[in-house]
């Protein structure tokens, strides 16, 4: 279900499944999940009660159980009758739920943007030319599946499936197409929140952004529930609101378009993710303004601020906590990267380049040039944004334990900053 939808069924409060009302439920991809009910939850029941937890529902012959559901507005007829129209947050199928606790699972899958092409590996593709007989043989096997224990508690798992080619029947076939799928699963030894589940997915998505440094758009979500009556778990699938990704996937894109693609940290790679994920908490904090620039449209003063901002909450959650000098942050981050990049930026002075992102920031947040009619210099601006990126990205990978050498080496054979690298 990614695609726009608009079902009528019949909902009701779990607590009250007497009370059923007929409504439409509606789905936009990345604008908003609504329901339409002829009638409101709470006429009959407690007025003041604009928020529910769980909502069930059948559509047709489908369950539905809608989370965190908000009231925006009701209106009422003369005759009595009204109409409600409620804001949700997701839409889980096939189950219902008679509170929030009937909503922990075993395990998630998913499929994200730029995932397969980050793991890069398409050695499971033989194509034989077998020109005496003016034939073709393509051969496909998935790769063995890449598996990481995180902690104790949880497993993550890359596995490959091939989709096609489809054989037409009575029709005349001219083409035909194998594509391999890149599936993750995040699974738990025991049953927890599917929003802590969710949490997991989106950690680990931010870390194929760190490597694109593109926005990763989520295509779909599945949750899985154990059940010790039948040996296949249970599927659920979701309907979710994904952020709004304004640029377009690339096309035909490559290893190089990667600061590092998984066949480079193969060796590191369960040692890295139990590290990230270690330090999920802190690197939430430090991180999100930074992950928020990834889905602009366009560059702004807003990225520069942000990304700056998130270089001073990494060196505070990760270096030091003390009250220190917006600059001296700067300088020790840059000087602790400085042999992975900067023989490709080639800043000749630290100090003078603090002072820039400093008197820069200081600018932008106190003293807006739009405000005083001053024309910003976006070039400017773009490149020393570019620049605290890497050192920002740098910094990232050295704390997860990746030395100033191999750094060095992704930066060198990636195309990525091409822009503020100098040769």
């Amino acid at each position: 279900m990614n695609d726009s939808f608009a079902y009528k069924g019949f909902f009701w409060l779990p607590n009250f499944p007497q009370n059923k009302i007929a409504g439409l439920l509606k789905y936009e991809p990345q604008e908003y999940i609504e329901l339409d009910l002829i009638g409101t939850f709470g006429k009959d029941l407690n007025i003041g009660i604009r928020h529910h937890e769980i909502v069930n529902g059948i559509l047709g012959n489908r369950l539905v159980a809608l989370y965190n559901v908000d009231e925006k507005y009701r209106s009422y007829n003369l005759g009595g009758s009204g109409f409600s129209n409620y804001r949700v947050g997701y839409i889980f199928l096939d189950i219902h739920a008679d509170k929030i606790s009937d909503l922990k699972f075993h395990k998630l899958t998913s499929e994200f943007d730029y995932l397969e092409e980050w793991i890069n590996k398409n050695e499971s593709f033989k194509i034989n030319y077998d020109q005496k007989n003016y034939e073709v043989k393509i051969a496909y096997k998935p790769p063995t599946p890449i598996i990481a224990n995180i902690g104790r508690q949880l497993n993550c798992r890359l596995d490959f499936y091939s989709e096609g080619p489809t054989i037409l029947i009575g029709k005349y076939q001219k083409e035909a197409h194998i594509k391999q799928i890149t599936v993750i699963s995040i699974e738990s030894k025991r049953k927890i929140d599917f929003d802590l589940l969710l949490e997991y997915l989106e950690h680990y998505q931010r870390f194929v952004s760190i490597a694109a440094q593109e926005p990763v758009r989520i295509k779909n979500i599945y949750f899985y529930i154990k059940s010790k009556k039948i040996n296949e778990p249970h599927k659920v699938p979701v309907v979710f609101l994904s952020k709004k990704v304004f640029r377009k996937k690339k096309d035909n894109i490559t290893a190089a378009d990667f600061l590092f693609t998984y066949d480079r940290i193969e060796d590191l790679y369960e040692n890295l993710l139990n590290r990230w994920f270690a330090k999920k908490e802190k690197l939430d904090i430090s991180l999100n303004s930074f992950f928020n620039t990834l889905y602009s449209p366009i560059f702004n003063v807003d990225i520069f601020l942000n990304t700056v901002k998130a270089l001073e909450a990494y060196h505070r959650e990760f270096i030091n906590k003390d009250n220190v000098y917006q600059i001296d942050r700067y300088a020790e981050l840059f000087m602790r990267g400085r042999k992975a990049f900067n023989p490709f930026l080639k800043i000749r002075s630290k100090a003078k380049f603090c002072r820039k992102i400093r008197d820069s920031r200081n600018d932008f947040t106190h003293n807006n040039p739009h405000k005083n009619n001053k024309k910003i210099n976006y070039v400017f601006l773009f490149k020393i944004t570019e620049q605290i990126k890497v050192i920002l990205i740098c910094n990232i990978l050295i704390d997860l334990g990746i030395d100033l050498n191999r750094i060095h080496d992704f930066i060198g054979k990636s195309d990525l900053f091409l822009y503020v690298r100098k040769k």
